[in-house]
Parts: structure tokens; C-alpha cells; sequence
């Protein structure tokens, strides 16, 4: 992974997976709000979106083994399984792709995989061993590529922090959005890291890792990409709540607004423990 492509690739990954997610999580929320379903709304890891098609097949859940498996051929043909590193990275691959699979034990009926919520239980080990490849990647690197790997660390644990607490609050649409939030600021890091330790770009000053004022510059970087990270997780609600509205049949505007609990901070929160 200690290339450019090496960081851009996990990162339209998480990129792609999380704005899905963020949209399908909106949508699936906005309309059970607008039904005025008497069962409590509950978050799910996959959302079958798109064309009659994939959703019979469940796409989303076959890409998140599709891809990491190719990550991992990728990197055993570019370089070789004997390269030090690419365990790390391979590992990490799996257990995203192990998610993927238990996602298909649970929508094909698998004994347990409900009762156990298997689904957010291997998200959030996958979150979990991603962090944990990463704070032990860090040995003899140098400040700068420490600093922005520590970065994105504190990033998968929160996301991990928030999947786990999400396997008790189901209902809470908070945690949800915590969980896809953090996924998009983990690939948006990932492109940032990317362009700070492997540039590309012809003549491009690069980033001096013993530099102050650089290693400075990358907290700022990190925090604005915080910053997008909201401005989008914002809009992406905005505009979903706008589409189900527009595409809602049989209410009135009146009836649409009182439906969808935006101002109830406790119905968006919720935090009270959801019965097994």
C-alpha cells in the first residue's frame, strides 16, 4: 500500500461504499418516517438500492467481496506475497471481505446470523483489525507518514466505536451516520494521504516529513477534510429527503413534514436500548 494507488484504491472504495450506504440509510429512514410505521426504524449494514436486478442478487454485498478480493490479488501479483507489508494489507482486505460474506449468511436466512447481529458484529471487527494493521504499521517511519496514519487510526476507532454501540442502538440513526461518516472520512484521508507522502503530479513540491510547519499543515489538511466530510454527509441527507419526498404519493407536503422527525433530537439520537 506504500504507493500512490496503494492509498487511492482503498479510498474510492470507502468513498463509494459509504455514500451508498449514507443514501440508502436516508432513504430507508425517510420513508419509514413518512409511512408513520409503528415499529421502531432500524439501521442495517446493506441497502438493496438500483434496478430489480441487483437488488435480487444483492450486488452491494457481492462487490464488498469482490472488491477486497481484488486488492488482495493485486497486491500478491504486483508484489509478490513474500513483500514485508503486504500481509498487513492483505489482512485487511479479508476481513472486509469476510463482512461481505456474513452480510449473504444474513440475508440467505444463515441460523444465528440474526439473532448474533453478524452483520454490524464483522463490520465492526473489520474496523477494528484495520486499525489495529495500522497503529503497528507505523514502526521506522517518519514523523510525517506517522502523523498522518495516526490521523486516520483515530478515525477507525471512532467508526469502530460507533459500529459496536450501533449492534445495542439499532434504532438510532445518530450512530448510523457516525458509522458512514466515518467510512467517507477514511477514504477521503486515504486520497489526501495519498497526494501528502506519493504525489504524483509532475514538479509538485513535496511535503518535507521533518518539516514544522508541513507536519502542522497536515492536521489543518485533516481537519478540513472533517469539514467536507459533514458538508457532504449534510447535503447527501438534504437531497435524499427532498427525493423521497418528491417521489412519496398520497400525502400532502403538511403531511410529509410532520412525518419525518427531523427536530426531535431523541427520535434521532435514541438511545435506549433496542429489545432482542
Amino acid at each position: 500500500m506504500g504507493t500512490f494507488l496503494g492509498h487511492i484504491t482503498p479510498g474510492i472504495f470507502f468513498c463509494v461504499w459509504s455514500l451508498w450506504d449514507l443514501i440508502g440509510l436516508f432513504s430507508d429512514y425517510f420513508s419509514a418516517a413518512q409511512r408513520k410505521q409503528t415499529a421502531p426504524w432500524m439501521s442495517a449494514t446493506y441497502y438493496n438500492m438500483g434496478p430489480t436486478a441487483c437488488r435480487r442478487l444483492n450486488i452491494e454485498s457481492f462487490i464488498k467481496i469482490l472488491f477486497p478480493l481484488f486488492g488482495i490479488i493485486s497486491m500478491a501479483c504486483v508484489n509478490g506475497l513474500a513483500v514485508v507489508g503486504n500481509e498487513q494489507h492483505m489482512t485487511m482486505y479479508f476481513f472486509f471481505g469476510l463482512h461481505g460474506i456474513t452480510e449473504l449468511m444474513h440475508i440467505y436466512g444463515f441460523p444465528l446470523a440474526k439473532s448474533l447481529h453478524l452483520p454490524h458484529v464483522s463490520l465492526a471487527l473489520a474496523y477494528f483489525m484495520e486499525g489495529l494493521l495500522f497503529f503497528f504499521h507505523l514502526h521506522g517511519k517518519d514523523m510525517m507518514e506517522v502523523h498522518v496514519h495516526v490521523l486516520l487510526v483515530y478515525v477507525i476507532y471512532g467508526t469502530t466505536l460507533a459500529t459496536a454501540l450501533e449492534i445495542k442502538f439499532r434504532s438510532s440513526l445518530l450512530l448510523a451516520v457516525l458509522r458512514s461518516a466515518g467510512t467517507f472520512l477514511q477514504g477521503l484521508w486515504f486520497w489526501a494521504v495519498a497526494f501528502i507522502l506519493y504525489n504524483p503530479i509532475p514538479n509538485a513540491v513535496k511535503w518535507d516529513p521533518t518539516s514544522h510547519a508541513d507536519n502542522m499543515l497536515v492536521t489543518a489538511t485533516f481537519c478540513w477534510t472533517v469539514a467536507a466530510t459533514y458538508i457532504g454527509v449534510v447535503l447527501v441527507a438534504t437531497i435524499t429527503y427532498y427525493c423521497v419526498r418528491k417521489c412519496t404519493t398520497g400525502n400532502s407536503k403538511d403531511e410529509v413534514y410532520e412525518a419525518v422527525p427531523m427536530s426531535d433530537s431523541m427520535e434521532f439520537i435514541n438511545l435506549t436500548p433496542d429489545e432482542d
